[in-house]
């Protein structure tokens, strides 16, 4: 950019587009995110043709921001003054633009902030942000300097997850969804897997994937939690799962502000029916992972666990049917003695909310989450099931059925996406197990 468009470009709070496209964009999130976390000043230099000029977007001491005024001398003064000789770093030559973060003080060290843990924590930001880089473009980042050491050969070379995942990968495969294209792979149990860990995200994770960025990735214990409802009860540190909605005329796929969630038609992504979808659709490959990991190695408790169960099913019975406006069913629900309960007619509309609150209260009948209370209601009857009573199966950190984080602290976890009951065999009453 040359001086005016650097002036007229950063120092305007909204200079880009209204709406997101491939080449219009917000686009002001770094820019105010970049100057409250750095008051000091963010510095851009730009290059144009071989010529720099240099801008400083700063507080100053009234708190309010806006460009600095370089002293030129002879009492003049300029807000994009030419950029000294020798300062156009190699890797720019007629063209580009460097941004320099200040920080909160003169002594600050932006390029390590305090919760890093690593000098590869830019790599693993960028490479757990990108499906893939365009073939164009290369992203290398300079670890050496980040630890403070001199070494030219400290650049990393970024390629985002897909080449790390495809590269580690002992099966992979697509599975369809609802509007949606399900990306897995099962990744091979290395020890130099988790290694990686550092620049990348190299075990059991989800996200959501859309023009070859990844949104709402979630590892950890929220990806074991997520992995688990799209059927992945064991051996969730070896599998990764990415879903790709898909654009349609009357399913428009979009992202936040922040750029940060997806938005299906501006609402967030149906991640429960994404979920109950693929693990009824689980792929051999991952259904087979699952048993070996787990499953064959559970002791059958399971008329011990229906006995005991039986004393309180009315409980935590799970719906056997999906609401759906447009469904062609009547919701029904059944009551302790197996049978169906009676058909009940909609109250009027015109009654008033909290007369019908107060009526509810009155005779106290069922509880706002019991599937009595949408007995009539439209419905499909495909979530259907002749079992009601949950799984059972124990995990341990012993046999690696339990990963480390999760049910630390806990005896127990319901999914009811798999009618699934996991039972922590390390849980000591009132301490972490």
């Amino acid at each position: 950019m040359i001086a005016g468009e650097l002036e007229c470009h950063i120092n305007r709070l909204s200079s880009s587009s209204a709406r997101q496209t491939h080449d219009g964009n917000y686009g002001v999130g770094a820019k105010i995110s970049m100057a409250l976390n750095n008051p000091t000043g963010v510095r851009y230099r730009s290059w144009k043709h071989g010529r720099g000029h240099e801008i400083l977007l700063c507080r100053d001491t009234t708190d309010r921001y806006g460009l600095w005024q370089y002293a030129l001398g002879n009492d003049e003064f300029s807000y994009s003054p030419l950029v000294p000789e020798g300062s156009k770093p190699a890797m720019i030559e007629a063209h580009g633009t460097e941004v320099t973060l200040m920080g909160q003080s003169e002594e600050a060290n932006t390029a390590m902030p305090a919760s890093a843990k690593s000098p590869a924590w830019i790599s693993k930001c960028l490479n757990s942000r990108y499906y893939r880089f365009p073939q164009s473009v290369t992203v290398r980042v300079d670890e050496a300097s980040l630890a403070g050491q001199s070494d030219p050969t400290g650049m990393r070379t970024l390629t985002g997850q897909k080449a790390c995942l495809d590269a580690h990968a002992e099966a992979s495969g697509t599975t369809k969804l609802t509007g949606a294209i399900a990306h897995w792979w099962i990744l091979k149990d290395e020890r130099n897997l988790h290694a990686d860990a550092a620049f990348i995200e190299s075990a059991g994770h989800t996200a959501a994937l859309d023009k070859d960025e990844l949104y709402e990735l979630r590892s950890g214990r929220n990806g074991i939690a997520r992995l688990q409802q799209f059927g992945i009860t064991f051996g969730f540190r070896r599998v990764v799962i990415y879903v790709e909605p898909r654009n349609h005329p009357r399913r428009r796929v979009g992202s936040n502000t922040a750029r940060s969630h997806l938005l299906l038609n501006r609402q967030p992504l149906p991640w429960g029916a994404w979920a109950a979808e693929f693990s009824k659709k689980l792929p051999v490959e991952l259904r087979k992972l699952v048993a070996d990991e787990g499953a064959a190695r559970q002791p059958d408790h399971s008329q011990t666990v229906q006995r005991r169960l039986s004393k309180i099913i009315e409980l935590f019975k799970p719906r056997r049917y999906r609401l759906n406006a447009k469904g062609k069913d009547q919701a029904n629900a059944e009551v302790g003695d197996g049978k169906a309960a009676k058909s009940r007619s909609p109250k009027p509309v015109a009654k008033k909310a909290e007369e019908a609150e107060k009526s509810s209260q009155k005779h106290n009948t069922k509880r706002k989450d019991h599937p009595a209370a949408d007995v009539g209601k439209p419905a499909d009857k495909s979530l259907e099931s002749t079992n009601t009573y949950p799984k059972a199966i124990w995990i341990s950190r012993e046999d690696n059925t339990r990963a480390k984080g999760f049910l630390e602290d806990r005896a127990a976890a319901y999914l009811p996406e798999q009618n699934l009951l996991q039972i922590n065999r390390d849980f000591i009453a009132g301490q972490a197990g």
